[in-house]
C-alpha cells in the first residue's frame, strides 16, 4: 500500500474512516493508485457557499480569485494547515459580505447557476467589520472563531478600492463580480475548511467490469469487484469537482450496476447471498461488512464487491 501514502494527514470532520474496503482489496492482492489522491473537502458547519464574494483566510487576507469552486479549495487550505503545523483552525476560511449579498446572488445566478448559498444558516452580523467579527468571537457555543478585525478591515478597503477601479489588479477576477463592500450589516461567514475533509478518494485498480485487479500483473481477482470511491483512478484531479453536482453517488450506483451485470451474466457465473456473520478477521484485523456485499459462485466458492 506504499503508493496510498500521503506525506502529511488532515484532520477530518467525520471520524472512522479508516479505509476498510480498500484494505480488504489489497489484502486480497489488489493494489491502489498511484498517488496524488483526491480529497473531497466540505464546509463542515455551514452548508455549501460557492460565490464570488470577498473570501478571506484565517489571517483575515484575501488570498485568490473567488468563485463557485468549493471543492477546489483544498489546494490552499491543506497548506495553511501544514505551515500551521497540523492546526485545524489555520485552515479556516472566511467568506465577508454586507447586507446586499443575497440579491447579488440572485443576480449572479443567472449567469453562472453553481452561484448558491441558499442553505447559508451560519454567520455574523455588525454595523462594522469590527462588530461582526466580534460577534463571531463571542459565540463560544459554536466555535468562538477569532479573526483580526483590522486585518480584515484592510482587505476589504483594498477591495474596495478595487471595485471603484473596475479592475481587479491583485488576483484578476471578472468584474462582474466585483462588488463593494459598504452598506451595513456586515456579514463574516465562516468556513469549517480545515475540519472539513469528508474522504480521501484514491481507489482500486480496476477494469471496465469493476473487477479489483492483481498488483503488479493487474489481471482481474476472480470474483473480487470494487465500486464507488473504494474503486479508484475514475477524478484524476487534486480535489473533487463539487461543481458536478451527484458525481460521488452517480458513480456508485452506475459502478454498482456494472458490476452486478457482469456478475449476472453467463461468464460472471454467481448469484448473491447474505453475509453468515457481521464480522470476519483478517490478518488479526476486525472490519464489519457495512461496505462489502459478498456472493456465491454457482459450483463453490465466494465472492465479494467492495463499496464505499
Amino acid at each position: 500500500m506504499g503508493h496510498g501514502v500521503i506525506p502529511f494527514s488532515l484532520p477530518p470532520c467525520q471520524m472512522n474512516r479508516t479505509g476498510d474496503g480498500r484494505k480488504m482489496g489489497v489484502w486480497a492482492g489488489g493494489e491502489i493508485e498511484l498517488t496524488t489522491h483526491t480529497k473531497m473537502i466540505h464546509d463542515a458547519r455551514v452548508g455549501r457557499v460557492d460565490t464570488p464574494h470577498l473570501l478571506v483566510n484565517a489571517k483575515g487576507e484575501r488570498f485568490m480569485c473567488e468563485g463557485p469552486m468549493q471543492g477546489y479549495l483544498n489546494n490552499y487550505v491543506r497548506e495553511y494547515i501544514h505551515e500551521a503545523g497540523g492546526d485545524a483552525k489555520a485552515g479556516n476560511l472566511y467568506t465577508i459580505v454586507d447586507a446586499k449579498w443575497q440579491d447579488q446572488i440572485a443576480e449572479w445566478k443567472a449567469i453562472d447557476p453553481e452561484i448558491d448559498a441558499s442553505n447559508c444558516k451560519w454567520f455574523y452580523e455588525g454595523n462594522t467589520i469590527e462588530e461582526a467579527c466580534a460577534a463571531m468571537a463571542a459565540d463560544t457555543e459554536s466555535g468562538a472563531y477569532e479573526l483580526d478585525a483590522a486585518a480584515v478591515q484592510k482587505t476589504v478597503d483594498r477591495y474596495n478600492e478595487l471595485c471603484a477601479k473596475g479592475s481587479d489588479d491583485d488576483f484578476g477576477k471578472n468584474s462582474t463580480f466585483m462588488r463593494a463592500i459598504d452598506t451595513p450589516p456586515f456579514i463574516v461567514v465562516p468556513h469549517e475548511f480545515g475540519m472539513g475533509l469528508s474522504a480521501i478518494i484514491g481507489g482500486l485498480l480496476i477494469n471496465a467490469d469493476n473487477q479489483v485487479l492483481k498488483a503488479d500483473e493487474h489481471t482481474p481477482i476472480d470474483g473480487l469487484f470494487a465500486v464507488g470511491n473504494v474503486s479508484g483512478c475514475f477524478y484524476g484531479g487534486v480535489d473533487y469537482p463539487m461543481d458536478v453536482l451527484g458525481l460521488s453517488i452517480g458513480r456508485a450506483i452506475t459502478g454498482g450496476y456494472l458490476a452486478g451485470k457482469h456478475v449476472a451474466s453467463p461468464s460472471g457465473r454467481f448469484h448473491t447471498h447474505t453475509p453468515p456473520s457481521r464480522a470476519r478477521r483478517h490478518a488479526g484485523s476486525r472490519f464489519s461488512y457495512n461496505n462489502e456485499s459478498r456472493f456465491v459462485r454457482r459450483g463453490g466458492g465466494e465472492g465479494a464487491i467492495l463499496a464505499a
